[in-house]
C-alpha cells in the first residue's frame, strides 16, 4: 500500500493548523492507508472504521512544520524526503536531535506536556502524514492492530533515544560517525535502497550538531575513514567499502579515537549541560524526568 501514499498529488490550500506555513500544498491518504504504510497487518475486518481521511502536507527545504512550544495537535509520519529536529541550545547554536526520513514519526515530545519541544523542519523537499492525536486515540480504540503498531514506534523512539545519549556522552568523535554512517545505511536499506551508497542530505554541520562534534571533526574523520579504505565519498555520496572495519570503529570507542580526536561542540556542551531540575537541555526536549 505504499505505492497508494506514494502517488498522491497535492492541492492548494491554506491548512489552519500550521501557522509557520503559507499556502501549503495538500493530499489525503486514509487511516487505513497510513496503517499499512507503517507495516500494520490484520487490519481486514477494521478496515472500514479506518476510512477517515489524513491530511499529506508537502514542506519546501527549510520550511518549518512546528516549532518549539507550538500547541501540540498532531503526529507526523513522514511520506518522503528528510526532515531535521533541533532545539535552541544558546547563542544561537543548534543541536539537531535526529533526521526523520521515509517512514518515521515525529511530534512525539509534544504527547507529556501539550506543546511541541523541538523545531521540526525540512532538510530538502518532504511530505508528511498529518495524524491528528485525537484521530489516532479514536483509532486505537477501534482497531487493536493500531495499537499495537504505535506502542512498537513509541518504544522505538526511547531505544533509538536511549543509544543517542549513550552514544553521546561516552563515545569518541570517530565511533559517533561511524554509527551515524551505518544506521543511516540501514535505514536506507529498510526503504529497499542500498545501505552501503547513499546521499547525506543534510550538511557536516548539521551532521555536526546532530553528533556533538564539530563540522571540522567530521571532515577530518572523513577523511580518516576515506584514508583507511572505509569509505568512498564523492561530494555528498557516501559509498561503505569496508562495513565490517566501519562497525567496529563504531562499537570500539578506541578505534574510533583519531589522531586529533575532538571535544564536543559548544552546542553539545550546552545542550547536556545541567538544566532546570537537573535535567540537560537535550533531556528537556526529549521529554526525560518530570
Amino acid at each position: 500500500m505504499v505505492a497508494s501514499v506514494r502517488s498522491l498529488r497535492g492541492e492548494s490550500g491554506q491548512c489552519e493548523l500550521f501557522p509557520h506555513a503559507g499556502a501549503a500544498r495538500a493530499a489525503s491518504v486514509t487511516m487505513a492507508e497510513l496503517m499499512e504504510f507503517l507495516g500494520a497487518g490484520g487490519l481486514e475486518r477494521e478496515r472500514a472504521s479506518l476510512q477517515e481521511p489524513l491530511v499529506v502536507r508537502s514542506l519546501k527545504r527549510g520550511e518549518t512544520l512546528y516549532r518549539s512550544g507550538d500547541p501540540f495537535h498532531s503526529l507526523f509520519v513522514v511520506r518522503s524526503g528528510f526532515l531535521k529536529t533541533r532545539i535552541a541550545a544558546g547563542n544561537g547554536v543548534e543541536q539537531v536531535i535526529e533526521f526523520p526520513m521515509q517512514g518515521g514519526t515525529i511530534g512525539i515530545d509534544g504527547i507529556n506536556a501539550d506543546a511541541y519541544r523541538s523545531d521540526a523542519l525540512a532538510v530538502d523537499s518532504a511530505s508528511v502524514v498529518v495524524l491528528r492525536y485525537q484521530q489516532l486515540l479514536q483509532a486505537t480504540r477501534d482497531c487493536f492492530a493500531v495499537g499495537q503498531l504505535f506502542s512498537r514506534i513509541f518504544s522505538r523512539e526511547i531505544n533509538r533515544r536511549g543509544a543517542m545519549i549513550w552514544l553521546l556522552g561516552s563515545a569518541s568523535s570517530g565511533t559517533r560517525l561511524a554509527a551515524f554512517l551505518l544506521h543511516l545505511g540501514h535505514r536506507f536499506s529498510e526503504l529497499g535502497y542500498s545501505d552501503t551508497t547513499f546521499q547525506l542530505r543534510m550538511t557536516r554541520e548539521e551532521i555536526a550538531s546532530h553528533l556533538g562534534i564539530t563540522a571540522e571533526t567530521v571532515s577530518r574523520n572523513l577523511s580518516r575513514f576515506v584514508r583507511e579504505g572505509l569509505v568512498e565519498t564523492h561530494g555528498r555520496e557516501v559509498r561503505i567499502k569496508d562495513a565490517a572495519a566501519l562497525q567496529r570503529v563504531a562499537q570500539d570507542p578506541e578505534a574510533g579515537a583519531g589522531e586529533h580526536d575532538n571535544t564536543r561542540s559548544p552546542a553539545a556542551r550546552n545542550v547536556l549541560a545541567p538544566g532546570p531540575r537537573g535535567r540537560s537541555v537535550r533531556g528537556q526536549a526529549m521529554g526525560l524526568g518530570s
